[in-house]
């Protein structure tokens, strides 16, 4: 197995760095392990637009596009500037041009060619990839346009067939190995004769180590601050290149935002830094803003935690490298964590023990003789362990007492129990408070949280079928919303109203108020009247309405809807009493025990109207809600799918009023 360009530049790097630091430590055992890097030379210039055609033709691409590309590739013409004038142009028989968008893709696809004949070798066993443990698939190759790695044994036999296979490749595309840049590095309990006989077989020098790959370093020593100084470099050359005394404190400010907290990212993004380091960098970040140069320091008017702070927390927001590295290497986690199929999840997710199940556990933690990456990514999870929230799932195997699934809390955490009271608790599981069919038991939630903490559980909703439980992240990103209510509070909507102030040549009326009212645009009519009605197509079938009233002081709401013919003669209606978290979780809980009414009898055209617009707009954007209404907005997604036909529309509430009673009367 190996791995090319269509996975992430960042995987390619961390998997290289732990496979190398799995054969480093490789020290006991006859089977030596071995690491091979080959450059290729003038791997863009080299490349032969036949073998292109022949491969995008090979991989089912159609014969126009093909066309298209081939178009591009093969109608470039270059000029020679001799004493300053050009000269002739030419055209070229064979190379892509570097720098151009399309190239890095092209090369990629023709290196699939190279990784299929080494998963070929590898499924033969000509060629035996490395694992870095048990439940980790093996990796023979890691290819990233013309840097290339590969991992074998240390013998003759897998060093030969790895250049039969690169000269095969090489013959066809027109690419040479650059045998000087060729570099080998061996386990420690490789022999010496294993290690002369790979040497001569790929005509490399006899200089060990792999160097850097894809621009960072592999081998990582004692001192990993020398390792990094180069950050530390890039950001001081840089700020000695700036003039401060013709800049501003602003204009200062945004060059730290925009550019010098960008230089570190690519290492950051990888690897820990160093406290050392990173403590240098917001140093010097501070030192610049203030107006100090290299040689000589300004006066500290505030502290670096200060500036450093948000805006809303009265700082002016530069970034604090440390923190920055743990989010990022947080982000590597969490994809580990929620992307079992992918390589680096295959990878690393068994040797660094990583799962949801695993991460909240007590023993988790960053000592021991752990490569670099894996402390770096152990860093970045503790991050993740204190935003990280459980969704209950049907039936849910969560613990009741210990793990976080009550609004990003444990259940003794709410309770105020300590570690040792908790643990004393007897084992419970979560589908011990559920129901055969997936509802709350309510008898059963009271007698075991109390009346105090049971309200707040039964407004956690839960799936409407077989769902595992599930790990998401408690914060949540509202750009848009923040956005669109900047717009609201400011009067910046295109609406009518706005349209008649400067005179356009509008239609000033509600365009969505189809035949209920003819009014003006105006925010009081849109966003207070809720005269809006949806332009999704209805289907007079069955008509289905729901209504939830909502009373807060004791924790309680209800619901009622009701089913109308084409006729509008009333048929079947229906009503319970539940404990929401919301009014909109509420409406969201109420439309969907109606839908799955509906469906239970068999009710597969329904026209189903809400008085909630918030409900209708979520229904038809669901990006940037909170996860509890995720929840209850994927059961109505489910329960819609089994419906032949069905339209959802938003209705005023002076048309909802039987629902609306319905709703009311199962709170008596």
């Amino acid at each position: 197995m190996g791995l090319s360009l269509v996975d992430t530049f960042f995987d390619n790097i961390l998997l290289s760095h732990e496979i190398l630091h799995h054969i480093s430590n490789k020290r006991f055992g006859k089977r030596g392990l071995s690491a091979v890097k080959v450059d290729m030379s003038k791997a863009y210039d080299r490349l032969d637009w036949n073998f292109i055609k022949c491969t995008l033709l090979s991989m089912k691409f159609p014969s126009k596009f093909v066309d298209l590309i081939m178009n591009c590739v093969t109608t470039v013409s270059y000029e020679v500037l001799i004493n300053g004038s050009s000269g002739k142009s030419f055209r070229p028989k064979a190379g892509i041009r570097q720098g151009d968008p399309l190239s890095s893709y092209l090369f990629a696809l023709c290196t699939e060619v190279l990784s299929q004949l080494l998963c070929d070798a590898q499924d033969k066993k000509l060629i035996k990839g490395i694992r870095i443990s048990r439940e980790a698939p093996p990796i023979s190759h890691l290819l990233f346009a013309d840097d290339s790695i590969f991992f074998m044994d240390a013998r003759a036999s897998d060093c030969g067939a790895l250049m039969v296979f690169l000269n095969q490749y090489g013959d066809a595309p027109g690419q040479r190995i650059n045998e000087a840049k060729t570099t080998i590095t061996t386990s420690p309990n490789c022999t010496l004769r294993n290690y002369r006989d790979c040497l001569k077989i790929l005509k490399a020098p006899g200089n060990k180590g792999m160097g850097k790959y894809l621009g960072l370093p592999t081998d990582f020593g004692a001192s990993k601050k020398e390792i990094f100084a180069m950050v530390i470099d890039k950001v001081r050359s840089r700020i000695q290149s700036w003039n401060n005394n013709y800049l501003s404190s602003a204009g200062r400010l945004t060059l730290i935002n925009s550019v010098l907290s960008s230089l570190s990212v690519f290492s950051l993004s990888v690897f820990k830094m160093p406290v050392s380091v990173s403590s240098k960098i917001n140093s010097l970040l501070s030192q610049f803003w203030r107006g100090g140069t290299i040689m000589k320091r300004s006066l500290h008017w505030c502290s670096n935690l200060f500036i450093s702070a948000s805006k809303s927390g009265g700082g002016l927001s530069i970034r604090n490298i440390g923190c920055l590295n743990q989010s990022l290497l947080a982000e590597i986690g969490w994809k580990i964590l929620v992307n079992p199929t992918s390589l680096i999840s295959k990878v690393l997710g068994p040797k660094f023990k990583l799962s949801p199940d695993t991460i909240f556990s007590s023993s988790f933690a960053t000592t021991g003789t752990r490569s670099w990456g894996e402390r770096g990514i152990r860093w970045g999870i503790q991050l993740l362990r204190e935003n990280l929230a459980w969704q209950v799932g049907f039936p849910s195997l969560l613990d009741v007492w210990k793990d976080k699934w009550i609004y990003g809390l444990s259940l003794g955490q709410l309770l105020g129990l300590s570690d040792h009271e908790i643990n004393e608790k007897p084992s419970l599981n979560v589908c011990q408070l559920q129901t055969a069919i997936g509802d709350w038991d309510v008898d059963a939630v009271f007698s075991i949280c109390g009346n105090i903490m049971a309200p707040y559980i039964l407004a956690l909703p839960l799936a409407a079928e077989d769902f595992d439980d599930s790990l998401y992240w408690t914060l949540i990103k509202t750009d848009k919303w923040k956005t669109f209510l900047w717009k609201l509070l400011s009067n910046s909507l295109p609406i009518g109203t706005e349209a008649s102030k400067r005179n356009l040549p509008w239609s000033y009326q509600c365009k969505l108020a189809a035949s209920f009212d003819n009014h003006l645009e105006s925010l009081e009519h849109l966003f207070r009247d809720r005269s809006i009605t949806s332009h999704i197509r209805r289907v007079p079938i069955r008509h289905s309405h729901s209504n939830g009233a909502i009373f807060l002081f004791n924790h309680g709401a209800s619901a009622g809807w009701l089913f109308q013919d084409s006729h509008g003669v009333v048929f079947h209606t229906g009503q319970f009493r539940f404990w929401p978290g919301s009014a909109l979780q509420a409406e969201a809980t109420t439309f969907f025990h109606a839908l799955r009414d509906a469906t239970n009898r068999g009710f597969w055209h329904i026209d189903a109207q809400t008085d909630c617009l918030r409900l209708v707009l979520h229904l038809a954007d669901c990006t940037e809600v909170q996860q509890e209404l995720k929840t209850l907005l994927r059961s109505i997604f489910h329960v819609l799918a089994s419906c032949h036909c069905c339209s959802i529309s938003h209705c005023p509430r002076i048309l909802n009023r039987t629902a609306h009673r319905l709703a009311t009367s199962a709170m008596r």
